[in-house]
């Protein structure tokens, strides 16, 4: 389902897909624990035939986390709409009001800040600069958006190209500099794969990696403290 949004991918293979995971989880859980949405995937093979790719479809269930932050330390609930409402209705509120709130595809960063002086430094040595050369048009941020398909905050594992081959990083910070745009990553050294996934081996090289380069932004987890175990994309 991710893959649509690089390639073109067949209804029937997604629906091949679908029935696999539904055989499995009734072996894992049993089907009477299954939702409606289980129902709903065995119709996205024939939407990927018609529209040509998958759109996220239940973006409001993060809307769950604003409510929640307002009103977890709550305790009176009889005043709900003068305590939590009030609160949400309000951030609500702020956040139509920023500039940036619709535009879902332009790319750049996310709430852009000056770039940290320990990120100024590392910079600067690596474009064998001073700092104040680059102090005043180098930006960083949490989140970014490198392409139509590509947001990556950081924490994240991004697969990458580099004169020619296929690479993996954990991104450490998005940033801006002379309005290219770009990620700083700790670069991995690929050690095998199998199964649909890749073994690689924690470097502490730090490396910039161009919005361009950028394939996707992949599931991730340590396996061990040097060793990370990525999720390969049907379209990579």
């Amino acid at each position: 389902m991710r893959a649509t949004a690089f390639i073109t991918v067949a209804g029937a293979q997604i629906l091949q897909c679908v029935e696999l995971f539904l055989d499995l989880y009734d072996i894992a859980y049993g089907l009477e624990w299954s939702t409606p949405k289980f129902h709903w995937m065995l119709q996205f093979g024939d939407y990927a035939d018609r529209f040509g790719e998958l759109i996220s479809c239940w973006p409001l269930e993060r809307k769950h986390k604003t409510p929640k932050s307002y009103g977890a330390d709550v305790r009176d609930t009889r005043v709900y709409e003068q305590s939590v409402m009030h609160e949400v209705i309000c951030k609500h509120i702020a956040e139509l009001m920023g500039p940036d709130t619709f535009v879902f595809l332009r790319r750049g960063l996310f709430k852009p800040q000056k770039a940290k002086k320990e990120f100024l430094e590392w910079m600067a040595g690596s474009l064998e600069l001073p700092v104040h050369a680059i102090e005043n048009f180098c930006f960083q941020s949490h989140t970014a958006r490198h392409s139509v398909q590509v947001v990556c905050s950081v924490g994240d594992c991004i697969l990458y190209t580099d004169d020619g081959n296929l690479c993996a990083g954990e991104v450490w910070s998005n940033f801006e500099q002379d309005g290219e745009l770009a990620v700083m990553v700790q670069v991995w050294a690929f050690v095998s794969t199998a199964h649909g996934a890749s073994i690689w081996e924690i470097k502490e090289d730090l490396y910039i990696v161009f919005s361009s380069e950028i394939l996707d932004v992949v599931p991730w987890a340590k396996r061990t403290a040097t060793r990370v175990k990525v999720l390969m994309p049907a379209h990579v």
